[in-house]
């Protein structure tokens, strides 16, 4: 849903605007972030167990400061909050400084690191098919993230990708 209505995000913006293309593009992205969230958190320990180190002190500690490190990635990448508001018009920047020079794609590689944590928490093949799947969404946005920014920036983002990369 969020990777196709961000693709499909120069056609709504010119049917309905940017301001109101934003709220439609939010509304289902957060209702299912919201649902989804509240079922992993209700099934995580479904499944084959594998291990369980939730109550691992050590491996909760270790887990935490991977989460903590993965929040500089998820976040940063959401760049100027005025336009997530839509109070400013939503903009596709071809940036490459701050934690664009680190990867170009933050999202997910905050993703995979958040995954990679959680799953060292509960080994539950559940745990290991949902991180998976969050890894492999963020993987798709990646090519379709690049594949926009060359929709609209051309050469422009060649030469952006040159000097930037997906992986740290």
């Amino acid at each position: 849903v969020h990777s196709g209505l961000a693709s499909l995000r120069p056609l709504g913006e010119q049917v309905v605007g940017a301001r109101i293309w934003r709220v439609i593009f939010a509304f289902p992205s957060l209702c299912l972030a919201y649902s989804w969230i509240t079922y992993f958190i209700s099934h995580a320990h479904d499944g084959v167990e594998f291990y369980d180190l939730s109550g691992n002190a050590s491996a909760h500690t270790i887990a935490w400061m991977v989460n903590f490190i993965s929040f500089f990635f998820l976040y940063p990448s959401v760049f100027n909050l005025k336009e997530v508001a839509a109070v400013e018009k939503p903009t596709l920047h071809l940036w490459e400084t701050g934690m664009i020079r680190i990867t170009r794609h933050p999202q997910f590689v905050g993703q995979s690191l958040w995954s990679a944590a959680h799953l060292a928490m509960v080994g539950t093949s559940f745990t290991a098919l949902t991180m998976a799947l969050l890894v492999g969404h963020h993987a798709f946005a990646c090519w379709n993230g690049d594949r926009r920014y060359y929709d609209k920036h051309g050469e422009a983002f060649l030469k952006v990708k040159e000097r930037t990369s997906i992986i740290p």
